[in-house]
């Protein structure tokens, strides 16, 4: 016979089942939360799709609120559960590679700044969210800062736009307002590690 203290057991208000304390939330002014924490769960994935414009609004006032805890939960999350990380579900791992693929197509944008700010942060430089491709090209404009041909923001070609920085990030360069431009790829790949100062000098001795 199963034997409890019944102060360490509670039954969730919504599934009915007696289930120990730790599985409800505790509530900001004490005592704990009626449903637990996965019909409360459930309860609120449903109503995050039922009501899509109201929930990207709170998670937006959320972040502004919390700026990179979402990013903090999310890596103790990946800390703590590597099992589960890896051993997802074939069909759950499927569809995540595909909705990630579908974002990534939709968002280049995004997807390149994210990039800059992953390798700003890993380096431990200097980093101003809100310095994107869009926010520079509404600052500078369409052409390349070093060659002044116009950028190309759609197709993937030699004068595709890149975000750069006139220091490089691993030389103590900061993602900032100051230090990023846009360039094209060709002058992104030519300038490599050097500073924008030593292009510049580099391109006048090769005429450009």
């Amino acid at each position: 016979m199963l034997s409890f203290k019944p102060s360490e057991y509670s039954s969730c208000s919504t599934c009915g089942e007696l289930k120990p304390q730790g599985q409800f939330s505790p509530r900001s002014r004490g005592g704990y939360q009626t449903s637990c924490k996965s019909c409360s769960s459930d309860r609120g994935k449903k109503w995050n799709k039922d009501n899509p414009e109201r929930s990207s609004a709170n998670r937006a006032r959320w972040d502004a609120a919390n700026p990179g805890r979402r990013r903090e939960i999310s890596r103790r999350w990946d800390s703590n559960n590597r099992d589960k990380r890896n051993n997802l579900d074939p069909c759950r791992k499927a569809a995540k590679a595909d909705t990630t693929r579908r974002w990534v197509q939709a968002n280049p944008e995004k997807r390149r700044a994210g990039s800059s700010l992953r390798r700003a942060r890993a380096l431990n430089s200097a980093v101003d969210r809100h310095v994107t491709v869009l926010w520079l090209r509404e600052r500078d404009g369409d052409l390349c800062h070093y060659c002044h041909k116009v950028l190309d923001f759609v197709n993937q070609g030699p004068l595709f736009v890149n975000l750069e920085h006139k220091i490089p990030l691993f030389r103590g360069g900061a993602h900032s307002e100051s230090n990023c431009v846009l360039a094209c790829r060709t002058c992104n790949l030519r300038k490599g590690k050097k500073t924008d100062q030593e292009f510049l000098a580099y391109r006048a001795l090769s005429n450009g």
